[in-house]
């Protein structure tokens, strides 16, 4: 009943395998007792009302426990297999479990560690609402003082839920996870990616100024400073580019600094604000 109306046998197979206990036999007498259809590869509750029957019977508690054991022997198999088909039955039953039934520390950043992959491959599939969904579990598994102790998984799981909270126009999210990265990041590189992610959803809101002013103190800090005489600037660089052929300019090779990825990213969307609020500042 804590997978739903109906499971597959390869699903039970592998919970077999994982927990190394035997399922099959007990569902069988259920399909003997009526309690349980078995149709093609799978078992189902003959009535929904059998299955909200059996799980409520369990109190809290010990539903989560079961949906807790569940997924981390469904996750730990994974894992060892390498094999991501049953993750996200996995970090499903997990995240039913919840962080108030973890009681060992580590396993609660085993499980946000497995929420980001679920995410990861969510966002993969362009399934951003379902990727926010898990990349907030794995938020809500992270325990106290996380950002001393697990500071990369803690500053990923927060990067990418901004990016999926802009994708599904949740802007209060974006600020609330941008403003909690700013207080405990190492350093400003560290904040660049969910500062951007930021400055993205400052202008698809409309906060043009604010975005303009933000993107405008990043590339100073980067070094950056935009003035002087653009339409210049521009000539200078057109003769610098005409110094070369298209073939020795695709030649070269890719930029790889990160910072000045970013750099390139903001510049970008500074000038797109700009071109908003101040049309007479474009190159002619």
């Amino acid at each position: 009943s804590c997978f739903g109306a109906s499971v597959d046998v390869t699903l039970i197979h592998t919970l077999e395998r994982a927990m190394r206990k035997t399922f099959i036999g007990g569902l069988d007498i259920a399909v003997a007792k009526g309690l349980l259809d078995k149709i093609g590869a799978q078992y189902r509750f003959s009535h929904d009302r059998i299955q909200e029957a059996t799980y409520n019977m369990m109190e809290d508690g010990v539903r989560r426990l079961f949906h807790f054991t569940y997924g981390l022997s469904l996750a730990s198999l994974s894992i060892e297999e390498g094999c991501d088909g049953s993750l996200f039955i996995a970090v499903n039953q997990l995240n039913l479990g919840g962080p108030a039934i973890v009681q060992d520390p580590s396993q609660s950043f085993t499980v946000a560690g497995m929420n980001l992959r679920a995410g990861k491959k969510a966002m993969e599939m362009s399934d951003f609402k379902t990727a926010l969904s898990y990349l907030n579990h794995g938020i809500s598994f992270l325990r106290e003082h996380h950002w001393g102790e697990h500071y990369d998984l803690s500053l990923e799981l927060f990067e990418l839920a901004a990016k999926c909270a802009l994708s599904n126009g949740d802007h209060k999210r974006v600020s609330l996870l941008f403003e909690q990265v700013s207080e405990v990041a190492h350093s400003f590189e560290d904040k660049l990616e969910i500062t951007y992610t930021y400055v993205r959803s400052l202008l698809t809101s409309s906060c043009l100024g604010e975005a303009l002013t933000k993107g405008l103190y990043v590339l100073s800090e980067l070094g950056i400073v935009l003035s002087g005489d653009l339409d210049a600037l521009l000539v200078e660089t057109k003769s610098m580019l005409a110094e070369h052929s298209d073939e020795q300019l695709l030649s070269l090779p890719v930029m790889t600094d990160r910072t000045k990825l970013m750099a390139m990213k903001f510049l970008s969307r500074t000038q797109t604000c700009l071109l908003h609020t101040n049309p007479k500042s474009q190159p002619k």
